[in-house]
């Protein structure tokens, strides 16, 4: 459970205001990404990939372990895979959040998920990637699996 803290950190309605991150203490800058699959409706696996020269990703929408929706997407030739991943996380945080959706995110990008993590990220795309995961409705959960394992979500968006 998050610290009321944190909460007051995350919570939308205070994003366009200041927060002196020196004065938080020093346990609530870290936030840690949920990685219970307890009560969640649909299983989300994303994937980025480069291939040639052509960069993409894949969204993958699972219930009950039955391949529901998916979703690929090509992206433009100066896009990295890097890139390619934070848009299908992205992709699926906004898609849980259209439907008012219980979904647990499966990536195989550890850089993905640090970058999320990161308590001082630059990028606008990555900090608006954390407000969508982190809202207030609590609806995402992001986990990191292994590449290339064999399970067959992740198989299915590497696809």
């Amino acid at each position: 459970m998050r610290s009321t803290e944190a909460q007051d950190i995350l919570n939308i309605e205070n994003l366009g205001k200041f927060v002196n991150i020196s004065e938080i203490q020093p346990e609530n800058k870290l936030i840690e990404l949920t990685e219970t699959k307890y009560e969640y409706i649909y299983d989300v696996y994303t994937a980025g990939s480069r291939i040639n020269s052509e960069t993409g990703f894949a969204v993958c929408i699972f219930k009950n372990n039955i391949s529901t929706e998916e979703h690929v997407f090509s992206l433009g030739s100066c896009n990295t895979v890097f890139q390619a991943e934070l848009d299908a996380i992205d992709f699926a945080a906004g898609w849980a959040l259209r439907n008012n959706a219980k979904v647990n995110i499966f990536t195989d990008s550890q850089f993905s998920i640090d970058a999320i993590k990161s308590t001082k990220p630059r990028s606008k795309f990555v900090n608006n990637i954390k407000r969508n995961i982190f809202n207030p409705r609590q609806l995402i959960s992001v986990t990191c699996m292994k590449a290339h394992a064999g399970n067959p979500g992740n198989k299915h968006a590497d696809l």
